[in-house]
């Protein structure tokens, strides 16, 4: 790639550990402020974020390998044969999307499985953009008070996290903010129409492009290592919506 050593001025091609040392001096914080860069430059008045999360996989390896590599030995002396346990863990990813324009505001990986629930406040806190937040949308794994009580009191946002238990009185409903929810579920009128299956589109388009295996063997690079591909994502978002944007200016009528 001779053009590239030319356009970046190099005399010789880096080692190619060049990367890897660089991303390892990276902080999380400063991805994490690149990532929500992209939405700032957007100059949105207020921001719809629906929250969702998914699962990436450590290893390159096939469901079917590992089922096979598990499998419980046979037996060569007395007693039971020993067993080996099934791999289940995964990578766990929580993230805040713009779903008018699907860029990623904030995002949280973790180990899983674990619930979905107890990461939608440490993940809202890392959404430091200078718009309003103005509707929160999430699934029924999101339904505690906790949850509503931040997006009301904190944003003074319009929380459209569905209920679990829909069916009930607003009497039998525990929790203020969840039983304002629900008394809005039953005003006259239509309903308002819920965007979150949105997160679902930045999910796949991630895991398509990037690749849903993840590289690194330590815990710290492999949650630089989804922040990365998070980055990468809001780029060739705003890249594309940039092309957009000449494109149709290309073709208006242009003044005399």
């Amino acid at each position: 790639m001779t053009a590239l050593c030319e356009h970046l001025q190099l005399d010789k091609v880096p080692h190619f550990t060049t990367l890897h040392k660089a991303a390892k001096r990276f902080s999380r914080g400063l991805i994490d402020a690149l990532i929500a860069e992209f939405l700032v430059a957007r100059r949105i008045r207020s921001l719809h974020l629906g929250i969702d999360a998914t699962g990436f996989s450590p290893t390159h390896a096939s469901h079917h390998y590992t089922r096979c590599l598990l499998r419980p030995q046979r037996k060569c002396g007395p007693g039971r044969p020993r067993t080996r346990r099934r791999m289940r863990r995964f990578l766990h990813l929580t993230q805040f999307v713009e779903l008018r324009t699907q860029l990623i505001a904030a995002a949280s990986p973790r180990r899983g499985p674990r619930n979905d629930s107890p990461l939608f406040i440490p993940t809202a806190k890392k959404v430091r953009v200078p718009q309003r937040v103005a509707v929160v949308e999430a699934d029924r794994g999101y339904d505690a008070e906790k949850n509503f009580a931040w997006t009301v009191e904190k944003w003074k946002a319009v929380p459209r996290i569905r209920l679990r238990n829909a069916s009930l009185s607003v009497g039998r409903t525990r929790g203020r903010y969840r039983k304002a929810a629900k008394r809005r579920l039953h005003r006259p009128g239509r309903r308002p129409k819920n965007h979150r299956n949105k997160c679902e589109t930045a999910f796949s388009v991630i895991k398509r492009c990037f690749g849903e295996a993840i590289l690194a063997t330590s815990v710290k690079m492999q949650n630089k290592e989804i922040l990365f591909r998070l980055l990468a994502y809001n780029a060739r978002k705003a890249a594309a919506s940039l092309l957009l944007e000449v494109f149709y200016g290309a073709l208006s009528p242009q003044p005399y």
